[in-house]
């Protein structure tokens, strides 16, 4: 069994929604897959007309979290067409 800090899919959900234009021609769509000992959480990038104004508090809650509970380091990977989070994943006994 492996585990992730609780909350943690929920509040990428929720970054992704607040982050991004979403029209029935601009969907959003986000993915959530595991590889090895990882996480990954990627959503497309639609560009907004409002400006949401990011303080990062979100993802900084989540890199120290899982840093805490793994020891290792969440990376973030962003393009013009995709945001990527790979969470590496602790197993539990």
């Amino acid at each position: 069994m492996a585990g992730i800090p609780p909350l943690t899919l929920q509040l990428l959900a929720e970054n992704a929604l607040k982050h991004n234009g979403i029209n029935e021609h601009n969907p959003l769509t986000i993915k959530i897959q595991s590889a090895q000992s990882f996480l990954i959480v990627s959503n497309n990038v639609n560009q907004q007309n409002s400006h949401v104004k990011s303080t990062g508090i979100g993802l900084k809650n989540i890199q120290h979290r899982v840093k805490m509970l793994t020891g290792q380091e969440v990376k973030v990977i962003k393009s013009e067409k995709e945001f990527n989070i790979i969470i590496p994943v602790k197993k539990i006994i």
